[in-house]
Order: structure tokens, then sequence, then C-alpha cells
């Protein structure tokens, strides 16, 4: 199947979360302070990204008169794609006359529709684990591969699903993915050989009616091996910039195809990747 890029990257993004969000609750079972922990995690970056596009950034590049930029009538208005955004009440995409020309035009930030997704998988771990059903692994997983199996794989297996049409569902049935790995890390082998096959395995049903949901398996299975099979170097902790790539990689990308009109995507990797990972 023909998976885009950008989508095999949020399922490895939501494949991490679920594992280590139902791991962090796991090792310190306590409510508050995984709430606590979830909302110092989600909100500071994400309150300081959107603040400063809607009122620094976003001013400095539109092309309209800053009077007509900051109306409150305008439907795009920074006052409503602040707040919108910040508060997860709504994902607003646009601010007044930013990006109009690109070839993804308008779209300031479209990152942003996955952090109320993120923040709602952060509830179902604080529900599970407060109910006690974390401390039921093998029930719990069971529940959790039913669900998305109801949901995701018999739609798909009739024909009435696509990953695209409802990606929101998709990404979601991946983090359960990462609980379930969690829950099971005991049981479940991880290793060079099963990567191969399960590889293999994708690539010989290419061409038939399991090919999408083997893909899954490759994507889910390779975040494992890449997690612990090769040896590589550890990042200080303090060099956690994942959640800051994640929240600026859209709009800084978007910022140089239109002040500096770069349109081959390797030119534009090498010029934005210093300085996302600064700002991150």
């Amino acid at each position: 199947p023909q998976i885009q890029t950008h989508v095999v990257g949020l399922m490895m993004f939501f494949t991490i979360s679920g594992f280590l969000i139902t791991l962090s609750f796991e090792r310190h079972p306590e409510l508050l302070r995984f709430l606590r922990a979830r909302a110092l995690r989600l909100w500071p970056a994400l309150i300081v990204c959107v603040l400063a596009w809607a009122f620094v950034l976003g001013p400095m590049l539109t092309a309209l008169p800053l009077r007509e930029y900051a109306a409150w009538h305008r439907p795009d208005n920074p006052y409503a794609y602040a707040w919108d955004n910040a508060s997860l009440f709504r994902v607003r995409m646009l601010l007044p006359g930013l990006f109009e020309h690109n070839r993804i035009p308008l779209v300031v930030n479209s990152s942003l529709w996955t952090i109320p997704v993120e923040a709602t998988m952060y509830l179902w771990v604080a529900g599970a684990g407060t109910l006690r059903l974390l401390r039921f692994p093998w029930l719990t997983s069971f529940a959790i591969a039913a669900v998305f199996g109801v949901l995701v794989l018999w739609p798909m297996s009739a024909g009435q699903f696509h990953y695209m049409s409802d990606l929101k569902l998709t990404v979601q049935g991946f983090f359960g993915a990462g609980a379930i790995a969690c829950l099971l890390r005991r049981h479940i082998p991880v290793s060079t050989g099963l990567m191969l096959a399960i590889a293999i395995a994708c690539t010989l049903a290419s061409h038939t009616r399991h090919a999408t949901p083997m893909a899954w398996l490759a994507v889910g299975y390779f975040v494992l091996w890449f997690a612990y099979v090769p040896r590589l170097p550890s990042i200080p902790h303090d060099w956690d910039l994942s959640y800051g790539i994640y929240l600026w990689a859209w709009p800084l990308q978007q910022t140089v195809v239109e002040v500096g009109g770069v349109d081959d995507p390797l030119v534009l990797f090498v010029i934005v990747v210093p300085v996302l990972c600064a700002i991150a």
C-alpha cells in the first residue's frame, strides 16, 4: 500500500506515545501526579507555539495590513487561533494572509490536529489506570485489540475503511498498539530476525487485501525493534527535542518555502533542521 511518509511518522509517534504513557502510569500509579505530568508536557510548549505564531510571527509574515490581520470579525482571526488551539477546544489551521501561495496553501500548522487526540488518549490511560485495569495486562490488551478490530480491521476487510478517511481513528489504534506493547513487554520478542520476517511477509502481502494491516504491523514492530535492538548512543534527558520539533516543523517549513522560495525537499530539510532544533 502507498502510505504517505508523514502518516507513517504519525503511526510511529502514536505507537511510542502509547508505550511511554502507559508505562508512565504503571511506574507511578497516582492519578493527580500522572495528570500533572501530562499537562506540563503538553501545554507549556503548545501555548508558546500558538501565541508566537498568532501574535509575533503571524504579523511579521502576513500579506495583509496589520489592522486587517488583527480584525476580530475575521473567522481566521489570531485571537481565536490562539485560544482554540491552546485550550484544545477546537483546532484552527489558518491565520490571516499567511502562506497563501505555498504548495500547501494557508495551513499554518497541520500538526496541531493531533494534540487533542493525544490528550484524549492520556485521559483513556488515566481512566484505565484509575480503574486498576493496567494490573490485568492480558485482559486489557485483549480489550484494546478487540475494540480496534471491530472499529478498524473488520470494516477494512469489508472495504469500508481507509486509513486516510479516518486518520484520527487510525492513530488512536497505533496508540493502543503501543499500550499493548507496554503491557505485554515481557512477552513480546524483539529481534532482527523477526523484524526481517515481518518485512518479508509485508512485501508478499503488498498486492493482497491484507496489505495495509501488514504494513501497519511492520511499522509498529519497527518502532520496538529500533528502540531496543540497535546499539544507539543514548540522548541526555535534557536534550529531548521531540515535542518542540513536532510543534514547530510544519510552520517553519511553510515559512522557508514562502520567504526563501525553496521547493526541493532535501534543501528544505537542510535549511530547517538546525533552526528547528534550536527552537525545540
